[in-house]
């Protein structure tokens, strides 16, 4: 299978190929005008070949619009596309609040639908809504079996599993699963009146003085809710705090303010291209598992 990918994910494109030996990454070429616009050419032959594209559609809206100029090209060059979205942007926005908002996330899937693909995969798929909107037609990877490996690696005994909200809960109990660890603690949260921020956080028990804690999230935003989820983790007398997402950081600001939190271990997946290089960041790959789900398909 010949893998086409968008720039930001050239890297992960490339350990997934080192997986596929007999496959190999796409000829093509991307380019901007100087008016901004995009401008995308496959230049190899995939006329009824099966080929994989790798893309996601979180902001800029470059990622999207480059998504969308790579499958066209694809088709046009007669080729069976298999979508990899590692990060599905926008669900954050899967329902109206105020009067007037747009459903953003309705808008992201109903274009993602449209798209003739043979396959569609996704990575740890945030919202609920967001299943419902992709009509079930995908298969879901799991990036905790990998993360799970690697942090088997560390010394886990005394370690508690912690979740920041109600969302993190599933996945902190198969972590704690994967890993054989017991004791799962849950946050509790006090918004700020905009409901924006987090004014305070505290979990469901207070005796986890001495011991090691993975605090597990989907991801890092603007950094507030793991700033106050460590606040009240070290208030109790946490030993060590090993900071694990899904995938990773959407903005350099959020991972510069997790950075200055002096975490034990902040481990994290490549669904998401870090802002900048970091020594502070341990980055796991989900091109395996990605691969295994590619295989089993065939």
């Amino acid at each position: 299978m010949t893998i086409f990918y968008t720039p930001t994910h050239y890297k992960l494109a490339s350990t997934i190929n080192k997986m596929f030996p007999k496959h190999k990454l796409g000829k093509f070429i991307i380019k901007q005008f100087k008016d901004g616009e995009w401008y995308v050419r496959i230049i190899e032959d995939v006329n009824n070949k099966e080929v994989l594209l790798i893309a996601n559609v979180n902001a800029p809206a470059d990622n999207l619009v480059q998504l969308l100029l790579l499958h066209n090209a694809l088709l046009n060059a007669g080729a069976i596309v298999n979508l990899f979205i590692p990060y599905l942007g926008y669900q954050k926005q899967d329902r109206i609040v105020e009067y007037g908002e747009a459903i953003s996330l309705q808008v992201i899937t109903s274009i993602l639908n449209s798209l003739q693909t043979e396959q569609r995969y996704f990575v740890a798929l945030h919202s609920n809504k967001a299943q419902e909107l992709l009509q079930n037609n995908y298969l879901e990877i799991d990036p905790i079996d990998s993360l799970a490996n690697t942090l088997k690696k560390y010394n886990l005994s005394n370690t508690v599993i912690a979740a920041p909200d109600k969302g993190s809960k599933e996945r902190a109990t198969k972590l704690a699963h994967l890993l054989g660890i017991k004791k799962i603690t849950l946050a509790s949260k006090k918004r700020t009146a905009d409901k924006e921020g987090v004014k305070e956080m505290t979990f469901d028990t207070d005796s986890l003085h001495g011991h090691n804690v993975i605090l597990i999230d989907d991801f890092v935003q603007s950094g507030g809710t793991i700033v106050e989820a460590v606040n009240a983790l070290r208030k109790i007398g946490a030993k060590s705090i090993h900071l694990t997402l899904l995938h990773g950081f959407l903005f350099a600001e959020g991972m510069k303010i997790v950075e200055d939190l002096k975490l034990d271990t902040i481990l994290l997946t490549d669904t998401l291209p870090l802002p900048y290089k970091s020594d502070k960041v341990t980055s796991v790959s989900i091109a395996k598992q990605f691969t295994d789900a590619l295989l089993a398909k065939s």
